[in-house]
């Protein structure tokens, strides 16, 4: 939580943290920052003060600053499966997406390449 204490130069306390507003705040602080320490953080404090909506949240807000792997092993540990499910199930597809073009154009480098060999 240490990188949320301040925005445009104003302190975000940590007590203030638990109103709503303030949630929605960090999170799109994280997302803004661009930075994939402070949106793990962020992640790993919701877990910390029990808020498994605001984990859920932030996972799509800060979609692309999390590993997938991070994510995976602590919804495991903190038996949070099926709040980060919607998000693994979108990793898992975009990793589909770019291996099957990969993975047909290798067949077509690999045809070819037998095809002058033979």
């Amino acid at each position: 939580m240490e990188g949320f204490r301040f925005k445009a130069g104003k302190p975000l306390g940590l007590k203030c943290a638990h109103v709503p507003s303030l949630l929605q705040d960090a999170m799109l602080y994280a997302a803004e920052s661009r930075n994939c320490a402070t949106a793990e953080d962020l992640i790993h404090w919701f877990l910390e003060i029990g808020n498994n909506e605001c984990f859920a949240a932030c996972l799509f807000m800060c979609y692309d600053l999390l590993s997938p792997d991070v994510v995976l092993e602590l919804s495991w540990r903190h038996n949070l499966i099926d709040f980060a499910m919607p998000y693994i199930v979108q990793v898992l597809k975009e990793y589909i997406d770019k291996v099957m073009p990969a993975d047909s154009l290798l067949a077509v480098l690999f045809s070819s390449f037998q095809q002058k060999h033979r």
